[in-house]
């Protein structure tokens, strides 16, 4: 499969929880894209505290991952900030893409899993 898929993410908590921004970091943050690669297991991390869910959008074509974080220029104390993430990454040949679903966090954190392939 060649074709562009969006992963639908899902989220298990009430709007209530992230209309109030900014959401706090999520813990033990270290910036980076963090890829969980076994013989039974893919899953890759990614920091999206800053986003709300629909500001968060997870892509897959081939064996190529996307995700976009953005949002709009928002007030803040200071002044205004705005943010946008784009990473891209190799998924591994024996992950099926068709299993890749996207999960965000309460705090933050999205992870984005796929079922290995029986060999």
């Amino acid at each position: 499969m060649n074709g562009l898929r969006e992963i639908e993410l899902n989220h298990n908590w009430a709007k209530e929880e992230w209309e109030d921004w900014p959401i706090l970091r999520a813990p033990n943050y270290n910036g980076v894209l963090q890829v969980l690669n076994t013989p039974y297991k893919w899953e890759v991390g990614l920091d999206a505290a800053a986003f709300k869910p629909e500001e968060v959008q997870v892509r897959v074509r081939g064996h190529h991952l996307m995700v976009d974080c953005k949002h709009e220029t928002r007030a803040e104390e200071l002044g205004s900030v705005s943010r946008e993430i784009r990473r891209t990454c190799s998924v591994p040949d024996d992950v099926d893409t068709s299993t890749i679903c996207g999960t965000l966090h309460p705090n933050g954190l999205l992870t984005v899993k796929g079922v290995k392939k029986l060999i």
